[in-house]
């Protein structure tokens, strides 16, 4: 079938991932491990009790699992699999594909269904989508370990260095940040707001999007509409960056700020689809700060829009996208920023 497949991981050096297939009938058992066996080390058990007898024992990275089975079904045992080992990945496979029992699995947490009876091809390209998956997650959460690590002994050094990262994934993100943290800076400074709370902002501004050092290059840079998986994807770096730097203490004021700056006034943002004034009022100034700058910056799926064309569409989203009591105010302040900027030296 081909060499075995070594796990990408540097603690677990010429270790091969670990499979375990679990259905009551002995025929399918074995199908699935003739298939595998010469690529992956292959567990096999007849029942969801003794598999999760065998994980006990036995570091598991995937599990191609039967749906309907005497005693534990494969969806209690997916449940009981996501609940215990939320990081290992879960295939159904079954006979009888229904509609309703699919979505509920993949609501669950399955990744993929292979409906019986499989050919060899189809079940080495689920799993193989399985395992690429649980590397990247795996690589996402050592990646954001260290960073949680490393900002707390050197913060400065490590935003500099966070910053180039994402700006060799995506050179606009970098310039992005600086950009739009220059202008919340102005804004903080107009409002006369102490010395302490404009270096907040400063910050804020210039952090706000560093969770997308945990968003794949791919999505960054694709040049065309993302797929709704993508699209889940992005939404994921507030999340992503407020867990960054949470552990940095005189930055927690601006947590708030990076996890929320994509809210929306009308409740339909992300990630909690908050409204109006649930939105922190940081937040809610930071996030016109940001599309104007996406607006006035070219990207890979689209031209960028000229400044007063980015202004329009701003006082136009006054109530919708953005705090309608806010508008005016970072607008005069945008077109003022820019004026000056123009001015020849």
């Amino acid at each position: 079938m081909g060499k075995t497949a070594q796990k990408n991981n540097e603690n677990t050096e010429n270790s091969i991932y670990k499979l375990l297939v679990v259905d009551d009938e002995i025929g399918a058992r074995e199908s699935l491990k003739l298939i595998l066996k010469d690529t992956y080390d292959v567990l096999t058990a007849e029942s969801a009790q003794e598999g999760l007898r065998k994980m006990r024992g036995e570091d598991v990275d995937l599990i191609l699992t039967d749906i309907r089975m005497p005693g534990i079904s494969g969806l209690e045992f997916l449940k009981l699999v996501k609940t215990w080992y939320p990081g290992v990945e879960v295939i159904l496979v079954t006979a009888y594909p229904d509609s309703k029992t699919t979505l509920k699995a993949l609501k669950e947490g399955a990744l993929d269904y292979i409906i019986k009876p499989f050919n060899q091809w189809e079940v080495i390209g689920a799993v193989k989508k399985a395992i690429d998956k649980r590397d990247q997650v795996i690589h996402t959460a050592r990646t954001l370990e260290l960073l949680k690590a490393a900002i707390q002994e050197n913060y400065e050094t490590t935003t500099k260095a966070l910053i180039a990262a994402i700006d060799a994934k995506d050179s606009y993100t970098g310039g992005h940040s600086q950009r739009v943290s220059k202008l919340y800076t102005i804004v903080a400074k107009n409002l006369n707001l102490s010395p302490e709370d404009v270096n907040l902002y400063s910050h804020a501004g210039y952090l706000h999007d560093i969770g997308k050092i945990g968003v794949s290059e791919r999505v960054l840079l694709k040049p065309g509409p993302l797929t709704k998986a993508e699209w889940l994807e992005v939404q994921q770096h507030p999340v992503i960056g407020s867990r960054i730097i949470e552990p940095v203490k005189f930055l927690r004021k601006a947590l708030r700020i990076v996890l929320h700056h994509h809210e929306r006034f009308d409740g339909s943002g992300y990630p909690n689809g908050l409204k109006k004034y649930e939105i922190p009022l940081e937040a809610r100034l930071l996030s016109i700060f940001d599309a104007y700058d996406a607006m006035t910056s070219a990207r890979p799926y689209r031209g960028a829009y000229d400044h007063k064309k980015a202004l329009e569409i701003i006082s136009s989203e006054a109530g919708r996208q953005f705090d309608p009591e806010l508008v005016p105010v970072t607008v005069e302040v945008i077109d003022k920023f820019v004026r000056i900027s123009a001015r020849p030296a």
